[in-house]
């Protein structure tokens, strides 16, 4: 971020602080919509693998819907990591941009 911006940011009343936590509250979001929105492409392929598309087919999306199900646990487990180092970050960036006055 450049020095203009940061001084646009504090005149305006937003901290550089607070645009901070604000970019990673927003990275989490995207994060848990990615692995909803995998959850749902799992969901689709495996439902497509149930119909008439074929042996060799269905097995291989019924495969492709197990590892997107495998993906969106991994995906999850990340974005509730990401929430409890958000959350104890937090108050370590806290500390380093206002000091031991707060």
């Amino acid at each position: 971020m450049k020095a203009i911006d940061l001084v646009a940011k504090q005149r305006s009343g937003t901290s550089f602080y607070d645009s901070t936590v604000e970019n990673l509250i927003h990275l989490l979001f995207d994060a848990i919509e990615l692995a909803c929105a995998t959850g749902e492409f799992a969901q689709t392929v495996g439902d497509l693998s149930s119909s008439d598309v074929g042996k060799q087919l269905s097995q291989s999306l019924a495969g492709l819907a197990d590892v997107e199900r495998k993906a969106q646990d991994l995906q999850s487990t990340q974005s509730e990591q990401d929430m409890i180092t958000l959350m104890g970050t937090g108050i370590s960036l806290r500390y380093y941009f206002f000091g031991p006055c707060l």
